[in-house]
């Protein structure tokens, strides 16, 4: 992420000074007590661009802009796993997966859903945070309603039947003792099964950007899903440049610093996308912006990737630029 970087994409070498323009944080909130995952729209360059998911478990925050902000306005929609949040009339492209889509228009040819996004304007100081609060979270759905079966009275014993007093006989022979009929056993009708619960209904689990199982550094680009958290945790740390000696790079969550022999030399925000602009399906990119250089995106694509080394290939000329610690 040196200097070096810079140059492969822009025209020269430039002189190094940090700009004084604007910057803007955007964190959310989820002050629910289930987890939320969160994508934005902003305008990239010349196009509205959509980006997602970040997750929040319950009580926690999370940072998604953290960059020069030369625009003022950014626009969000989140979800939890009872559906979407109370949004406004912004439309932008989204799928359930991680992402990065560029243009707003046309997203079901494309294969993308069109969601609904809230609009939220920067604060002046650049710290700007959305808390979402239960009263904006979807309604979880109504339980499924169980039948029971109804009790019926208790039936009352029958009486024994009695045998009633005969007349006397009109004769002195003992007359043949009459056999009393047997009654018939009534069979109780079986009792019904209760009908099983019918299982409750509701949208499907909103999409998460962990993998369930540990991946290995030098498996995560062939990682399907593309497991963002997990490459991102490994580009964390100090790296050196193996190209130019004494230059180095210090990568933390959504910030980057260079050095060259030990003095600052540089420093801008960066983010994992999907794929570079015009350049998709050829691999997972790392985009940056310079703080000196806010209206200029830079993309390079990831092109290896272990515990202890990386590559970035840039997607137009196919230079490539190796980092180890």
């Amino acid at each position: 992420m040196t200097r070096t970087f810079a140059t492969l994409i822009g025209a020269g070498t430039m002189a190094i000074g940090l700009s004084t323009s604007a910057q803007a944080e955007l964190s959310f909130c989820n002050d629910t007590d289930v987890n939320v995952s969160i994508a934005i729209g902003y305008l990239g360059g010349d196009q509205w661009t959509s980006e997602g998911w970040w997750n929040a478990g319950a009580g926690e925050c999370v940072t998604v802009v953290d960059a020069p902000a030369p625009q003022s306005y950014y626009y969000w929609h989140a979800v939890n796993e009872n559906g979407a949040f109370q949004s406004q009339d912004y439309f932008f492209c989204a799928v359930n997966d991680v992402f990065t889509i560029i243009g707003d228009t046309e997203c079901a040819a494309r294969g993308h859903e069109r969601l609904s996004f809230t609009e939220v304007q920067i604060a002046a100081d650049g710290q700007t945070e959305v808390r979402l609060t239960a009263a904006l979270a979807p309604e979880p759905p109504a339980p499924a309603q169980t039948q029971r079966k109804t009790a019926e009275p208790a039936q009352t014993a029958e009486t024994a039947p009695q045998k009633s007093q005969e007349t006397a006989a009109l004769s002195e022979a003992p007359s043949e003792p009459v056999a009393e009929p047997v009654a018939e056993p009534v069979a109780e009708p079986a009792p019904e099964p209760a009908p099983e619960p019918e299982p409750a209904t509701g949208p499907a689990p909103t999409p998460t950007l962990t993998l369930a199982k540990n991946i290995p550094a030098s498996e995560l680009l062939a990682s399907v899903p593309f497991d963002f958290p997990g490459v991102k945790r490994a580009l964390l740390g100090e790296w050196n440049s193996d190209d130019n000696p004494g230059q180095m790079s210090k990568i933390t969550a959504a910030r980057f610093e260079d050095f060259k022999d030990g003095a600052a030399n540089g420093a801008g925000s960066w983010r994992l996308a999907a794929a570079c602009p015009d350049h998709a399906g050829a691999g997972a990119g790392i985009i940056v912006i310079y703080d000196d250089r806010p209206d200029e995106t830079l993309c390079m694509l990831l092109d290896t990737l272990s515990e202890n080394a990386f590559t970035l290939r840039d997607p137009a000329r196919g230079e490539v630029l190796s980092y180890s610690r």
